[in-house]
C-alpha cells in the first residue's frame, strides 16, 4: 500500500447559528475521476453540491490491492463500519438498509466519530448526496471509477457546509486508487472550528483509511 497525502473527514457539531446559502451544483461526475489531493495545505477540490468556492479541504490519497467493486462496496458498507473502522464507530441508519445494495442518494444518516477531542466523541447527521458504482467514465482518457458523497445536514449548528468525497480509480495490475477528501464552505468563523478540530481530525481520518486498506485486503 502507498500512501500520499493527509486526510480527512468529519464534521464537528459545533457552534455558531450561521446557516449558509450555496446554489446547487450540478456536476459532472466523471470529472472528479482525475482527481488528487492538493500539493499544498491551502488548495483545496471542489465537491458536487457545493462547486468550487471552498475554503478548506483535508484529503487522504492511498492504493489499495483490490477491485474497484471491492473496495466502493466495502467503503458504503455503512452497516459493517463498527467491524472494521475504529475512527467512525457507529453508523445510524435507516430501517431496512443492510447491504451496500440498499444505500441510495439522499438518505440520511448519521456518524459517531471516536474521540475527536480527549475521550468524546462527536456525532454528526449526514444526507448521501451522490452515488456512482464502478463504471467506465463518460470521456475519452478517464479511467473507470466510482464515487460517493455525502453532506453535512448540521450547518445552522456547525456555522459551516460541508461535503465528503471518495473516488475510487482503476489504477491497473490489481491495484485501486482511493482519494477521499472533505471540502468546507463558510467564512472565517464559522470555519475556525474547523481549523481548531484539524490535527484530530487527520489522526482520525488517517486511521479510518488505513482501517479501510487492511479490511479490504484481508477479506
Amino acid at each position: 500500500m502507498k500512501l500520499t497525502s493527509n486526510i480527512i473527514i468529519f464534521l464537528s457539531t459545533l457552534s455558531s447559528a450561521l446557516v449558509l446559502a450555496h446554489k446547487p451544483h450540478d456536476p459532472n461526475l466523471s470529472k472528479y475521476a482525475h482527481v488528487r489531493c492538493p500539493n499544498s495545505i491551502t488548495g483545496t477540490l471542489p465537491t458536487p453540491t457545493y462547486g468550487s468556492d471552498g475554503g478548506y479541504t483535508v484529503c487522504n490519497e492511498l492504493f489499495i490491492k483490490a477491485s474497484i467493486r471491492k473496495v466502493y462496496d466495502a467503503f458504503i458498507d455503512f452497516q459493517r463500519y463498527p467491524a472494521w473502522n475504529t475512527f467512525i464507530v457507529k453508523v445510524d441508519l435507516p430501517p431496512g438498509v443492510q447491504t451496500p445494495t440498499d444505500v441510495y442518494a439522499g438518505m440520511p444518516m448519521t456518524f459517531t466519530a471516536f474521540d475527536v477531542l480527549p475521550s468524546q466523541n462527536f456525532t454528526g447527521p449526514l444526507k448521501v448526496t451522490y452515488l456512482s458504482a464502478p463504471a467506465p467514465a463518460k470521456k475519452r482518457g478517464y479511467p473507470i471509477y466510482a464515487l460517493a458523497a455525502w453532506r453535512s445536514t448540521a450547518s445552522a449548528t456547525n456555522g459551516f457546509d460541508v461535503e465528503r468525497v471518495t473516488v475510487i480509480t482503476d489504477a491497473g495490475q490489481g491495484w485501486t486508487r482511493y482519494v477521499s477528501y472533505e471540502t468546507y464552505y463558510g467564512d472565517d468563523d464559522g470555519l475556525r472550528s474547523v481549523y481548531a478540530l484539524r490535527p484530530a481530525v487527520n489522526r482520525g481520518f488517517l486511521k479510518s483509511g488505513l482501517d479501510l486498506n487492511g479490511y479490504v485486503e484481508s477479506s
